[in-house]
C-alpha cells in the first residue's frame, strides 16, 4: 500500500477469523479515507474453477466423441474390410464355378460373344482366340436354326429364362444335340449354358429304333407301319391320289427253315427285307409284321391298272433265287392280297386286314399269285 497509495490490491490472511483474502482498496478523493472490499480466496477462484470445469468436462466430451467416432470408423473400416474380402471370395468361386471345364458357359450381347469359359471353347473344337467376338451364328447348323433360335429367345420376358434342345455343330462339322439355358443379365447382356446330350438323343433314336423296326431285318414294324400307312392316307386323302395295300407271305419257306436251319431262315427274311426295300420308291413303305409275312404300302399310283404294275414288280422281285451266307441259293414265292384305297376303305387297320385276307384267298386258290380284295356283295 505504501508503493501505490492511491489504488491497489493486497492478499492477507486476517488475523481474526485466520481467511486469506484479496482485497481490493482506493483512496476517497478529497478526504483522508480509504474504500476496500475484500473476497476470500475460495469465493475470489470459485468462477475460475467453475469455467475449469465446465472446459474440462467439454474437453472430455469432446474426447470422448472422437474415441468414440474412431471406434465407430474403425469397425465401419473392418466391416468394409470383411465385406471386400467376401466378395473377392465371392468373385473368385464364382469365377472358379463359371470357368470350368465341366458346363460350357457363355455370355452374349447382341449375339456376339463377350465372355466363354474353357468348357464352351472344348466342346465346340474352337481355341479361346478363335471365338473373341464372333457370333453365335458359329454354333448352328445353318442361318435357319440360327433365326429359329433367335425368334425363340427373342420372345422370352427379360426377367425369364430360355430352355430349349437344338441342334448345333462343332468346328469340325460335326453335329451336337444341346440342352440350352439362357437368361437376361443387367444391361442387356444374356448368359447361356450348354449341356452336351448327343449321347442321349442317339440312345433315345436307338430306343425309337428298336421299338418301331424289325430286329432281324430293320424293316418298319406293324406299329411304325400304322404310323406310316395313316400318314400316307392323309397324303392320298389331301391328293386324291390311288395308294394300294400289299400283304405278302412267302412261299416255301417252311421248307428252307426246317430242312436248312433257323440261321438260314433267318439270312433268307434279310435277303427278301433287302431286295423289297431296293425295289422301294421314294414314299412307300415296306415293313415286315411277323414271321414270313411282309406289308408293301404303293402310293401315288398311276391311273389306271397302275396298282397292277407295280405289284407285278413286287412279284418279279421272286423270279431269281436269293445268296445265302455260305455261298449257296435258296428260292422262295411269294402270295400277295391288295387292297386299294379309297376302293376298298379309308382306314390303315381296315386295308391292311382286307389285304391279309386277301392273301390268303389267293393262297387257297394256289400260291404265287397275286390277289385284290373282293369285297363282299350284300345279300339280296
Amino acid at each position: 500500500m505504501a508503493r501505490a497509495p492511491a489504488r491497489g490490491s493486497i492478499v492477507a490472511r486476517n488475523v481474526f477469523d485466520g481467511i486469506q483474502r484479496v482485497s481490493a482498496y482506493e483512496a476517497v478523493p478529497g478526504y483522508p479515507l480509504l474504500a476496500q472490499a475484500g473476497l476470500s480466496m475460495r469465493e475470489y477462484f470459485a468462477p475460475w474453477r467453475h469455467q475449469a470445469w465446465v472446459f474440462g468436462g467439454l474437453a472430455l466430451g469432446q474426447c470422448a466423441l472422437i474415441l468414440a467416432a474412431a471406434w465407430v470408423i474403425d469397425r465401419a473400416q473392418a466391416r468394409q474390410v470383411r465385406a471386400r474380402q467376401q466378395l473377392a471370395q465371392l468373385a473368385s468361386e464364382r469365377g472358379a464355378l463359371l470357368d470350368n471345364e465341366l458346363v460350357p458357359m457363355v455370355r452374349l450381347r447382341d449375339r456376339h460373344e463377350v465372355w466363354h469359359n474353357r468348357a464352351l471353347a472344348e466342346m465346340f473344337g474352337y481355341s479361346a482366340e478363335e471365338l473373341k467376338g464372333q457370333s453365335a451364328r458359329l454354333f448352328y447348323p445353318d442361318d435357319e436354326a440360327f433365326e429359329r433360335a433367335g425368334r425363340g429367345y427373342r420372345r422370352m420376358p427379360p426377367s425369364g429364362r430360355f430352355r430349349a434342345q437344338i441342334p448345333m455343330v462343332r468346328k469340325d462339322g460335326r453335329r451336337l444335340w444341346v440342352d440350352l439355358s439362357g437368361t437376361y443379365l443387367p444391361g442387356g447382356d444374356s448368359l447361356w449354358m450348354m449341356v452336351d446330350i448327343t449321347a442321349v438323343k442317339e440312345r433315345e433314336e436307338q430306343a425309337r429304333h428298336l421299338a418301331l423296326h424289325d430286329a432281324l431285318t430293320g424293316l418298319p414294324n406293324r406299329h411304325l407301319l400304322q404310323e406310316s400307312l395313316g400318314l400316307l392316307l392323309r397324303d392320298a386323302e389331301r391328293l386324291e391320289s390311288p395308294l394300294a395295300v400289299c400283304y405278302l407271305d412267302l412261299d416255301g419257306f417252311k421248307t428252307v427253315n426246317d430242312e436248312r436251319g433257323h440261321d438260314a431262315g433267318d439270312a433268307l427274311l434279310r435277303a427278301v427285307a433287302q431286295r423289297l426295300n431296293e425295289q422301294r420308291r421314294g414314299n412307300d413303305v415296306v415293313a415286315r409284321i411277323g414271321g414270313d409275312e411282309f406289308v408293301v404300302v404303293l402310293s401315288h399310283l398311276d391311273a389306271p391298272e397302275g396298282e397292277a404294275r407295280a405289284v407285278e414288280r413286287l412279284m418279279q422281285c421272286f423270279d431269281t433265287p436269293f445268296a445265302m451266307p455260305d455261298g449257296s441259293e435258296a428260292r422262295v414265292g411269294a402270295s400277295i392280297g391288295v387292297a386299294l384305297y379309297p376302293q376298298h376303305g379309308r382306314e390303315a387297320t381296315q386295308l391292311i386286314t382286307q389285304a391279309d385276307q386277301a392273301m390268303l384267298a389267293g393262297k387257297r386258290a394256289g400260291k404265287g399269285r397275286w390277289t385284290m380284295h373282293r369285297p363282299v356283295q350284300p345279300a339280296a
